[in-house]
């Protein structure tokens, strides 16, 4: 088994941006587990529960997971990465695990 880590600092708030550059990389990684940073697409630096209201994605159907599932289907991979989830009125800092077959938790 190849394993990997994919290390870069997000710009924060331009989660369209950071999710091309991971994309980008991981296109071009031979591994078959992949570990991202920490809020990999957000950014880090949250000031206001607004900021991580805003930035916050459902899991498993938000933009992310499935931009996550769709390299990992593609390359045969899997990809552990770190974002704000949103639950309802709730929010935490979690992570997902993807896999060629989609989403795994």
């Amino acid at each position: 088994m190849r394993v990997g880590f994919f290390q870069f600092t997000p710009r924060f708030g331009e989660v369209s941006n950071n999710l091309d550059k991971v994309v980008e990389t991981l296109d071009r990684a031979d591994a078959d587990l992949i570990v991202l940073p920490e809020l990999c697409a957000s950014g880090y630096q949250f000031v206001s529960q607004e900021e991580v209201s805003r930035l916050a994605e459902p899991v498993p159907d938000g933009a992310t997971t499935k931009r996550l599932v769709e390299i990992a289907a593609r390359r045969g991979m899997t990809i552990v990465a770190g974002l704000p989830e949103r639950d309802g009125r709730h929010c935490f800092n979690s992570a997902v695990v993807v896999g060629p077959k989609g989403f795994i938790g």
